[in-house]
Order: C-alpha cells, then sequence, then structure tokens
C-alpha cells in the first residue's frame, strides 16, 4: 500500500469511527476513538471479534463495553510494549558487559605476557645495577597501567551492573502493572485468564479441588447514572478493599471487567467457596457508603455471587460460563445473594442466559 493509498484508509477509517460512535450514542473520547478505529482497520482480529458478538448478540455496545475492551487491548499493549523496550535495553547493557570482560581478559593476558618478558631478561642479561632498575622501573609502569586498567574495568562493571538492577526493576514495575487493573489495584482480567489456566491444570494434575466465585454490584449502572462515574470508581475501589479484607492471601482475586470481580479459590470445595462467597456479601454490605467532601450519602452496597467448581478435564471457560449463569441467578433471584451452579433453576441449566452480564448492571435501581 502506498503512502497516499495509507493516508486515504487512515481517513476513511476515521471517518468510520466516528460514524460508529455517533450510531451507538458514545461519548468521543480517544479511547472509545481509538478502539472503533481499530475495529475498522480490522488491525486486531480479536477485537474485530468480540465487538461484532457486542453488535449481533443484542446486548448493545455500550460505555461500558468499550471501555472494557480498550482497557483489554490497548493498556496492557502499552505495559507489555515497555517490557520490550526494557529488555532490548537489558540485551544492550549485557552485550556492552560481555565486551567488557572480554577487553579485561586481553589485557590481562597482555600483562601477563609482558611479565613473562621481563622475567626472561632478567634471567638473560647481565644483572646490572642499571639493567635491574630499568626492567624494574618498566615492570612499575606496566603494572601502574594494569591498575588503571582493573580500576576503569572495575567502575564500567559497577555502572553496567546499576543500570542492569534499575532495568530488573522497570521489568518487574511493568509486568506488574500489566497484570495489575489500575483503579482498584487488583489483577486484571488478563491476569485472570493467566492464573485460571495454571490452577486449573493443577487441579486437574493433583486431583484436588478448585472453585470460582462470580462477583457483581449490584444496580451498578444506576449508581453511576445517579452520582456520577467518579463515584462509580469510588463504589469499585470499595469493593475491591472488602474483598481482600475478607479473603486476604489465601486466594486469587481479580477485576473481570466493568462492575464484575472473581475470586479463584484453590483447595477449596463448591460448599467451602458459597460459604465465603457469603461471608464477602455479607462484609461488602454491612456498611453505608457517605462522602464527607460532598456530603453524599451513596448509600449501602450489594453484590450477587455465583459459584462453580471445577471439573476435571474440562475446559477452564465451562467453569467460568456455571459461575456467570449461577451469577444471573442470583441476580434474577432478587440481588444480595449467593447461588452456585447446584441452585440454578431448570430453565438456566441449559443454554445461555437470557440475560447477559452487561445487562444485568442496566436495571433500575428500586424506589
Amino acid at each position: 500500500m502506498s503512502f497516499g493509498e495509507q493516508v486515504a484508509s487512515s481517513h476513511e477509517w476515521g471517518h468510520a469511527a466516528l460514524a460508529s460512535i455517533v450510531t451507538y450514542g458514545l461519548a468521543a473520547t480517544p479511547e472509545c476513538y481509538m478502539v472503533w478505529y481499530s475495529y475498522h482497520a480490522d488491525r486486531i482480529p480479536e477485537l474485530r471479534r468480540q465487538l461484532n458478538e457486542l453488535k449481533d448478540s443484542g446486548d448493545g455496545v455500550t460505555a461500558d463495553a468499550v471501555e472494557a475492551l480498550y482497557e483489554r487491548f490497548f493498556t496492557t499493549r502499552d505495559e507489555l510494549r515497555a517490557i520490550e523496550e526494557a529488555g532490548v535495553r537489558i540485551d544492550r547493557a549485557l552485550a556492552e558487559l560481555v565486551d567488557e570482560v572480554k577487553l579485561a581478559g586481553r589485557e590481562t593476558n597482555s600483562y601477563g605476557g609482558t611479565l613473562n618478558d621481563l622475567d626472561a631478561r632478567l634471567q638473560q642479561e647481565e644483572a646490572t645495577t642499571e639493567r635491574v632498575v630499568a626492567i624494574v622501573s618498566e615492570l612499575r609502569h606496566e603494572t601502574r597501567k594494569m591498575g588503571q586498567r582493573t580500576t576503569s574495568l572495575e567502575t564500567r562493571l559497577n555502572s553496567s551492573a546499576e543500570e542492569l538492577d534499575v532495568l530488573k526493576k522497570e521489568v518487574v514495575n511493568a509486568r506488574r502493572e500489566a497484570n495489575t487493573d489500575a483503579l482498584t489495584g487488583l489483577a486484571n482480567r488478563r491476569s485472570f485468564d493467566w492464573e485460571l489456566s495454571r490452577c486449573t491444570e493443577a487441579a486437574a494434575r493433583e486431583h484436588g479441588p478448585l472453585s470460582l466465585l462470580m462477583i457483581d454490584i449490584d444496580f451498578f449502572k444506576s449508581f453511576n447514572d445517579r452520582f456520577g462515574h467518579q463515584v462509580g470508581d469510588i463504589i469499585l475501589k470499595f469493593v475491591a478493599k472488602r474483598l481482600t479484607e475478607t479473603v486476604g492471601n489465601a486466594h486469587f482475586i481479580a477485576r473481570y471487567g466493568g462492575e464484575e470481580f472473581t475470586v479463584i479459590l484453590t483447595d477449596e470445595w463448591l460448599d467451602q467457596a458459597t460459604s465465603l462467597a457469603d461471608t464477602i456479601r455479607a462484609a461488602i454490605c454491612a456498611n453505608r457508603i457517605h462522602l464527607r467532601r460532598r456530603d453524599l450519602d451513596v448509600g449501602t452496597i450489594t453484590i450477587s455471587v455465583g459459584a462453580a467448581e471445577y471439573r476435571h478435564g474440562e475446559d477452564p471457560a465451562e467453569m467460568v460460563h456455571r459461575a456467570d449463569r449461577a451469577l444471573f441467578a442470583a441476580k434474577r433471584g432478587g440481588r444480595n445473594r449467593v447461588f452456585s451452579e447446584l441452585d440454578l433453576p431448570n430453565d438456566l441449566c441449559l443454554g445461555e442466559p437470557e440475560v447477559s452480564s452487561t445487562e444485568r448492571a442496566t436495571e433500575g435501581m428500586p424506589t
């Protein structure tokens, strides 16, 4: 594709992106524009596939759904790029370090050769005072040069070691950021997918129990509409904090997307998982949220939870699907409750739920 064709295509994709934003009544934010631009440019097949599913499912392409796509496909890409750049710099620093070591080896060999030559001259030449003084003077000169080279090498090695240490910390931080939800500080969806795969493999290998909780904040969209997105962010952080305090470090907690959270419970059977889920539910709804600075009473936050247990040999997505259906059943059953896969009514035991995760939060708050 020529430069002119690239410019023409870019304009076309840009116009198509804006048209899609208008069609679905979305805010023309840079993040939203980037998602739709990439969709029309077909740069990320998985992003295009997920947007097509949203368009075809009847759930509606909502601002929350687009925001979730942006967080999944673009924020982590920037962080992964930082990891790659740090990796390149580490490779360069290591190459320079290897060159320094090779140079030091050559200089050491040269110094050793000089010492051998001087020793031979001492043995072969007549040991007059003048000749001994000359040889010793030359020896002192070469030793001084070697000392300077050694000091210089030590300085360069220390500098390289410090640079490598900084780069190592940058990689660790970039990896942590790539796997962390920026708002809540919990693990993100990408990290959840990796951890779930690892845990199911371990459970299958050891024939041990493994359970999953899918958690959704009740009426979250209504809170956002009523109080604004800043309050919505406060609610998300509040729930994340209560989750962390209740679950502790024993299990893996993640923000699944939007107002949904997940907990992977290793070595826990379904009945243990549902018991913990109810403890979490009670801890979250135990207090009202009151914002002192704004003198705003947000009220009590409640959650609905779905629980499922891993069946050895199944795809991890199947367990997620059962937990998600149990969560939907808890929503339909009145919210602020825990349902396990064993509590699913007959009409939810097979097939997809009638209402998707995106639609759960769109229903109005009771008056």
